[in-house]
């Protein structure tokens, strides 16, 4: 028979409650306990609801450093004046302040730029492991909201905030987590809930957003040159005909793949809306690059017909070095014949040399592995 006795029901009572409070993060009723007094923050009112947040320049970008909390029909939230709404892709785009912006990945990129610790921009408050708040961004971690499930998941644990970058059904999102050691950048389906911060659209970087892949969810950095938009970075699609430089894994992640050129045609290689580059593509890059030409005759042993165009450029503007090529890429719509009679594609392969950065349209044969970087139809 359990015991009635009043003396040892309170025991238990308190001994109930000690536990439970052990067992929850250290949080606090009031949002200005998450934010250090160390750190000058300005105040941004909203127009819409007139709900005011902090905001904190940091280097040359100013961002509102509270979690939105402007009411919208498909949002949700559970201690709102704390963690703020979840919102799914379509509704966090309207809800930013005027004068503000979701930011894009490059906004996250210059703002973690120093450090991509994750303890570094949490607060020192709320999380199951204590933040650093070495920016005075104070990441409040309010979890995510999963719609299958119908509730808030990690909340303590995790905090999720919404990018511009999207492609029809993904959007991109940064997370801050107690299970991982750095940012993390990944593509979702925009039906996800997730948290909002805003930038100033001042010192946003508003252009060259992210291309996201949908066939893999890969997603790439992009370029706008002269009237061109390239990416900035080698395709990782992967294909049967494909590999890693030197069969590094590593590399197809830092590097991108090598691909057999047939293959690449064949398989329409590039994302929905971008193509392998034609030499036309390519002219109007070398020309946008003030690159010259210059003509020699090499000699190879198998050279046939048009010999040895190349073009250099000595020094190329901050915004062509950002393109970073190097290596062979593949390109349509250029040939060569070898004595025989047979046809090649040839491609475009980049290297240093004493003049500066050379792109030469014979580099190989038949079985060359080309990069390959596409530009936007």
């Amino acid at each position: 028979m359990l015991s009635k006795n009043p003396l040892l029901e309170l025991l238990g009572l308190v001994i109930g409650t000690l536990i439970l409070v052990a067992c929850v993060p250290e949080n606090a009723n009031n949002v200005d306990s998450y934010y250090q007094k160390e750190y000058k923050y300005n105040e941004v009112k909203d127009s819409v609801d007139g709900q005011k947040y902090r905001a904190i320049q940091i280097g040359n970008q100013y961002w509102i450093v509270q979690n939105i909390n402007r009411v919208t029909s498909g949002s949700v939230c559970d201690s709102c004046d704390i963690y703020g709404r979840i919102y799914n892709y379509e509704e966090a785009k309207n809800v930013c302040p005027s004068g503000f912006t979701l930011p894009t990945y490059a906004d996250v990129e210059e703002l973690i730029k120093n450090t991509k610790e994750v303890n570094a921009w949490q607060s020192k408050k709320g999380w199951m492991k204590k933040g650093k708040d070495s920016f005075g961004f104070a990441s409040i971690p309010g979890g995510f909201y999963s719609r299958a499930d119908g509730i808030v998941k990690k909340r303590g644990e995790m905090v999720g905030y919404w990018l511009q970058d999207e492609s029809d059904d993904f959007a991109l999102r940064w997370k801050i987590s107690n299970q991982d050691s750095f940012v993390d950048v990944s593509a979702l389906k925009k039906d996800y809930g997730f948290s909002v911060r805003c930038i100033s659209v001042g010192s946003s970087i508003q252009n060259n957003l992210v291309l996201i892949d949908e066939r893999d969810l890969k997603f790439y950095k992009t370029i706008a040159i002269g009237t061109q938009t390239w990416m900035a970075e080698n395709l990782k699609y992967k294909i049967k005909e494909s590999s890693c430089s030197k069969g590094e894994i590593d590399k197809c992640e830092n590097e991108g793949r090598l691909y057999r050129f047939w293959e690449a045609k064949k398989e329409k290689i590039c994302p929905k809306g971008w193509k392998i580059p034609s030499v036309g593509d390519w002219n109007k890059f070398f020309s946008f690059a003030n690159m010259r030409r210059k003509c020699e005759s090499f000699g190879y042993e198998y050279e046939f017909g048009n010999e040895c165009d190349y073009y250099v450029w000595n020094t190329a503007n901050e915004k062509i070095k950002k393109i970073g090529l190097s290596g062979n890429y593949a390109t349509t719509g250029l040939t060569y014949f070898n004595r025989k009679g047979v046809e090649f594609d040839s491609h475009y392969c980049f290297h240093e040399s004493s003049d500066g950065i050379t792109a030469s349209d014979y580099c190989c044969q038949d079985v060359c592995e080309d990069y390959v970087r596409c530009i936007k139809k």
